[in-house]
C-alpha cells in the first residue's frame, strides 16, 4: 500500500479506469496531483478544457454505442418473432443494419477523439 502511493506521489498521479459501465471520468485525460493521498484533477491551461470536452464527448459516444447494441438486441428479439411475415422480417433487418451502423459511427468518432486527446 505505501509503495504504491510512493508512486503516485513521485511519478504524478493518473486516472485510469472507468465509472459506471466503465464509461471515462470527465477528468479521465487531465493531469493529476495527489492531496491527502488522493488524486485530484489540475486544470493548467486552455488546452485542459479542451480535454474535459473531449472526455465528455467520449463518455456520450460511449452510451450511444450501449444503447446501438441494445437497439441491435431489439431488433434481434423483432426478427425472431416475425414469424416470417416478409414486412415484419425487412422492419427488424433495417432496424439491426441501422443500429450496426450506429455502434460503427460511435467506434470511429470514440477513435478520433482518442487521436486527438493524443496530440493536445
Amino acid at each position: 500500500m505505501m509503495s504504491h502511493l510512493f508512486n503516485l506521489i513521485a511519478s504524478g498521479c493518473s486516472f485510469n479506469g472507468g465509472a459506471f459501465l466503465t464509461l471515462p471520468h470527465w477528468y479521465q485525460y487531465l493531469d493529476g496531483s495527489t492531496v491527502n493521498g488522493a488524486c485530484v484533477p489540475v486544470v493548467h491551461k486552455l488546452t485542459d478544457i479542451w480535454l474535459i470536452l473531449l472526455a465528455v464527448i467520449d463518455m456520450l459516444l460511449q452510451l450511444v454505442a450501449f444503447i446501438a447494441i441494445v437497439i441491435v438486441i431489439y431488433g434481434g428479439v423483432q426478427l425472431l418473432s416475425s414469424q416470417g411475415q416478409p414486412d415484419r422480417v425487412a422492419r427488424a433487418r433495417t432496424t439491426i443494419i441501422n443500429a450496426l451502423v450506429g455502434v460503427a459511427i460511435s467506434i470511429s468518432a470514440a477513435s478520433l477523439i482518442a487521436f486527438l486527446v493524443g496530440q493536445l
